[in-house]
């Protein structure tokens, strides 16, 4: 399935500097499926997180909301080395 925000995703992910990335909108939209099958294509490794789910995750973000700490966790959690800048 062709996704317009597709080809804003890859201009994302190919600036310089860029910062985090946040998407929004309404439920059921293809939200998770655009973003699932742009970080399988685009990048070496993906991981999928749900704040809804992860709890433990969502603390991290209401403690803390630096980098490390989260990507620490997220290594932890999915036994995945994650090398920030690396496609």
């Amino acid at each position: 399935m062709k996704r317009k925000i597709y080809t804003d995703l890859v201009k994302w992910k190919n600036k310089s500097g860029r910062m985090p990335l946040l998407v929004n909108g309404a439920r059921q939209v293809g939200k998770s499926y655009i973003l699932q099958k742009f970080g399988r294509q685009e990048f070496d490794s993906c991981i999928v997180v749900n704040l809804e789910t992860d709890k433990a995750l969502a603390e991290k973000f209401e403690e803390d909301i630096t980098p490390l700490p989260i990507i620490q966790y997220l290594e932890v959690a999915h036994l995945q080395r994650i090398i920030p800048g690396k496609p």
